[in-house]
């Protein structure tokens, strides 16, 4: 795929500080101080890691080990049937259910079931040809491990149990995206043209049911999926990381409803994002879309416009149903707004104020918030996490790593893994090369999910 000219955001006015300011009613968030963000960025010793000043982080993982259980919680203690319950520094044993190769896209679960206030389930996947699958880990609400277990295919010497439905295999399980019903979609990212495409697959955070393949979209070299649930008829969008991709979207059937884990493996309508009379001003992007029924309608748009598709999330932002998604080739971020089917787009390469870099193509996305999204960085020297406030269109930095070229004279590192504990306290990132993944927590003890009216930009 060749790429375009790099495309540059204008840049913005640092002689002055930026004060965020909410723009809507008071809104139902935790307590705490308000957090200042672009005071620049501090090297973590023990990760290496450069961090936002007022973060700190700690490894929770790291891939072919064990997941120590670091939980000081007494209810996670007497449920696990092991009774297995480590501190940071004990080493686990080769036995034990080992953490995946190459982790990739992930989402957090709430899960009241096991009495422990705060407790949710972190699952992520694992992009490897062979290998892929999705493995979840399950939290205290202090975001300290306390269980750890295989959901759907994986590697078959990782140590775990049989997750239930048996052994399903499943290749390069890149992003996904969660449900109403809180339920994880992985989407393999399998070649279309060698390999017949991949599927997603609807899996259960908890393993209480067997995983289930969506057909309705048929195979494809999938990435992410998100959903507009405004009414009792859910609608799916699906991307495809490739130039003859076609970004989808799935509107299930009657029979399928009310919405539930069948809804997405009934009958349904799907149709195909097609950009009409688009128009430039400088860097930015405007105009109005459709949806086809025609998939070749499709594939041209994709191919023309928005070309290997990334992450993708459905947000409503002051009363407005929008939907973005990022092309790492064009290294853009789209919205649309879903009832006036007008879109916009903008670069996502900056030179940010507190000293990162967000150079390479833009991958995931996750909203935190009301007016904020974090992204993750597919390449580049310094691959990281960074956010954008969607009022000012400022980006800032979460952390960076620090990587050098491979053998093969490129970047291979990219940043995966990112969510949001249900709780709001803590953000997980990985760095996928690395195979390691990390927990990040407010030094103020504050809350991630309070950042859209409680944070102040230097």
């Amino acid at each position: 795929v060749e790429e375009e000219e790099e495309e540059k955001d204008p840049s913005p006015n640092d002689d002055e500080p930026i004060v965020v300011q909410p723009t809507e009613p008071a809104q139902q968030i935790p307590d705490g101080p308000i957090l200042t963000m672009g005071k620049g960025l501090t090297r973590d010793k023990d990760t290496g890691l450069h961090v936002a000043e007022g973060l700190t982080v700690r490894r929770f993982a790291r891939m072919f080990e064990s997941v120590p259980y670091t939980s000081a919680s007494a209810a996670a203690a007497n449920r696990r049937d092991r009774g297995r319950f480590l501190k940071e520094e004990d080493a686990p044993d080769s036995q034990q259910c080992t953490f995946p190769i190459n982790p990739d896209g992930a989402a957090t679960f709430s899960d009241p079931r096991h009495n422990v206030d705060g407790g949710f389930h972190y699952c992520i996947n694992a992009e490897s040809k062979y290998s892929g699958g999705v493995y979840c880990v399950e939290f205290d609400a202090d975001c300290h491990a306390m269980d750890f277990a295989k959901r759907i295919g994986g590697r078959a010497e990782d140590g775990c149990a049989e997750p239930v439905g048996g052994f399903v295999p499943n290749s390069w399980n890149c992003n996904g995206g969660t449900t109403p019903w809180n339920t994880w979609v992985t989407c393999e990212e399998l070649d279309v043209e060698d390999d017949g495409g991949g599927y997603c697959w609807q899996v259960s955070p908890y393993g209480e049911r067997a995983p289930e393949r969506i057909s309705a979209i048929g195979p494809g070299e999938w990435e992410a999926m998100a959903v507009d649930d405004r009414t009792s008829v859910p609608a799916f969008f699906f991307t495809e990381d490739w130039s003859e991709g076609a970004l989808r979207r799935f509107e299930p059937a009657p029979s399928s409803l009310p919405a539930g884990w069948q809804t997405l493996h009934g009958e349904g309508d799907l149709t195909f994002l097609v950009f009409d009379d688009v128009s430039y001003d400088g860097n930015d992007m405007m105009g109005t879309f459709s949806w086809s029924s025609n998939i070749k309608d499709g594939r041209k748009s994709q191919k023309q416009y928005f070309p290997n598709l990334e992450g993708i999330v459905f947000m409503q932002i002051d009363g407005e149903p929008l939907l973005f998604f990022v092309s790492k080739v064009r290294r853009r971020l789209y919205k649309l707004n879903l009832d006036t089917l007008k879109f916009t787009s903008t670069g996502t390469q900056n030179e940010l104020p507190d000293g990162g870099s967000f150079r390479s193509g833009p991958d995931m996305l996750l909203p935190v918030g009301q007016h904020f999204i974090f992204h993750t960085e597919d390449g580049g020297g310094t691959p990281g996490v960074y956010f954008k406030d969607l009022r000012s269109g400022q980006y800032l930095t979460i952390f960076q790593d620090e990587v050098e070229l491979n053998d093969a004279g490129k970047y291979g590192e990219e940043t995966t893994g990112l969510a949001v504990s249900p709780n709001g306290k803590c953000l997980l990132s990985c760095l996928q090369d690395r195979g390691e993944c990390f927990v990040f927590e407010r030094e103020d003890g504050g809350n991630f999910e309070a950042l859209a009216p409680r944070l102040r930009v230097r």
